[in-house]
């Protein structure tokens, strides 16, 4: 599984699945921008995984969506989807095995993702 996958990584991540003699099941998206939906889009073409994107995203071209509070099995790992809208309004991200957060665009280093572009949730942020 690969997560927030982007075009411009594509053939980065295709080098390191084959130098580890991994396999490609899954994309998934914590949210839906069109720098992740497009680099998702070309692993398919190229590898046949299926893209998983939050439900209520508004994208025709994925092949599963996963809810808040949903419970995913990859193998001996639990995945649970939690909603956190704010970068988008359907936004995911990912609580691996109870002990890791995958936050996509949702939290990074030093910062928050922007929810002023494509979507975003501005006004849950507004102070007063």
């Amino acid at each position: 599984m690969l997560l927030d996958t982007v075009l411009e990584q594509v053939d980065r991540d295709l080098q390191v699945l084959d130098h580890l003699g991994l396999g490609l099941r899954y994309c998934w998206e914590t949210h839906i921008h069109a720098d992740h939906i497009i680099g998702a889009g070309k692993l398919r073409q190229q590898r046949g995984c299926r893209v998983l994107v939050p439900q209520n995203a508004t994208v025709k071209s994925a092949e599963r969506s996963g809810s808040d509070g949903e419970t995913l099995v990859l193998g001996g790992v639990q995945i649970e989807a939690i909603a956190t809208p704010g970068h988008t309004p359907s936004h995911l991200v990912y609580l691996v095995n109870n002990t890791h957060l995958l936050t996509g665009d949702a939290l990074l280093i030093r910062g928050c993702g922007r929810t002023d572009l494509q979507s975003g949730m501005r006004e849950l942020f507004t102070i007063r």
